[in-house]
């Protein structure tokens, strides 16, 4: 019923506020992405050497309880929505959108695992179960979701998706699969930042200024793509963090003179 469908609709409303709110990322498959380490790892979860640009304490209390009203009013939206009707898709994608973003991974599998039992090959479920696996470490079973979904719909399923798969075939160590994801999805979506730090990354992961010949050349691509990435979304840390360290690795100290003041 309509009723139903609002209900939905306006609780995926409120979860997307949240999600965009209390996350320097627009793909949801980066989430997590460098609980092992590595270069890319680094790229997908934002720590390090930008830290300095994370907000204040208060600041990210407050962002986080504002975070935590809108996840509030969605579930309370889920709720009335299962009330009026049980078996409504919406509602199943809703409520497992809403667990992955709190972490409950069961919880999430659950309900997009329905979803893809009732309904068929329902793409937003596609692109929830493989945030679950990847968030689990199961990244096999992530990347086929991921394949599965841009298989059933290539247009729909958009750059974010490239960038999952990009990550997924990344942890498998399918570095040139990872690089050729990132780079469709950057031509899919130029502004797209996650792309751009991807490629960026792993196109200067193994340079060597004494063995490469074009060394300088993608070194400058590739601050030239994190530089872009940093004008689209001058808040995001993951881009902070990239940025400092180019500059850290540029810095070069200067001498100093010290100078002692006596009396008189």
């Amino acid at each position: 019923s309509e009723r139903v469908r609002v209900h939905a609709a306006t609780g995926i409303g409120y979860l997307t506020q949240a999600n965009k709110s209390g996350s320097s990322s627009s793909s949801a498959a980066a989430i997590g992405g460098g609980s092992s380490g590595g270069a890319l790892g680094g790229a997908a979860d934002g720590t390090g050497a930008g830290a300095g640009t994370t907000p204040s304490s208060g600041q990210q209390r407050a962002g986080s309880d504002k975070n935590e009203e809108l996840r509030v009013l969605a579930e309370r939206h889920f709720i009335s929505a299962n009330k009026i009707e049980e078996i409504f898709p919406m509602t199943w994608i809703g409520r497992g959108m809403l667990n992955l973003s709190v972490e409950r991974l069961e919880q999430a599998k659950f309900f997009f695992g329905t979803t893809l039992k009732q309904c068929g090959q329902v793409l937003p479920a596609l692109l929830g179960m493989a945030c679950v696996n990847f968030k689990e470490g199961n990244y096999e079973e992530s990347l086929a979701m991921y394949s599965k979904a841009m298989t059933l719909f290539p247009e729909r399923s958009g750059a974010a998706t490239r960038v999952g798969f990009g990550l997924a075939c990344y942890k498998l160590g399918q570095v040139d699969r990872a690089r050729a994801a990132f780079r469709r999805a950057h031509d899919m979506d130029p502004d797209n930042v996650e792309a751009m730090v991807g490629i960026a990354v792993l196109d200067t992961a193994n340079l060597d200024h004494r063995l490469s010949k074009d060394y300088r050349s993608k070194s400058e691509n590739a601050i030239r793509l994190i530089s872009n990435a940093n004008m689209i979304d001058h808040s995001n840390a993951m881009v902070q963090n990239h940025l400092a360290n180019h500059y850290f690795r540029r810095w070069t100290p200067i001498p100093a003179v010290t100078a002692q003041v006596q009396n008189g």
